[in-house]
């Protein structure tokens, strides 16, 4: 779901890492932990999902983070934000959003 999210707010992204980026775009991870009762299959997977949103400045950093915060709100997904700051080194502005979501679904899907 992450990688759609990205897509829809138009954020070209990929997972862990993005070897020759364009300008604008975002490295995202996504830590997965089943759930469900003790015995059988898990019903459930917690997603704890964190997007590194990488620009050139903050005004077009801005504009693309507005773009992701809609997706999530759409889909109802709390999230937070720790503020945009400058990394020297790949001369980028950085923003880090963090959410987690519950994925359920029928216990066939592991069997």
């Amino acid at each position: 779901m992450i990688n759609q999210i990205l897509a829809e707010a138009s954020i070209p992204a990929k997972p862990a890492r993005f070897p020759d980026p364009p300008a604008i775009h975002a490295i995202y991870f996504d830590g997965i932990e089943p759930d469900g009762p003790d015995i059988g299959a898990p019903t459930s997977l917690s997603h704890d999902c964190t997007i590194e949103l990488y620009a050139p400045d903050i005004s077009a950093g801005t504009a693309a983070l507005m773009r992701l915060q809609s997706q999530l709100d759409a889909r109802s997904i709390r999230y937070t934000t720790q503020g945009w700051y400058w990394l020297s080194n790949i001369q980028r502005y950085q923003e880090v959003i963090e959410f987690t979501y519950t994925e359920k679904f029928n216990r066939r899907k592991f069997q």
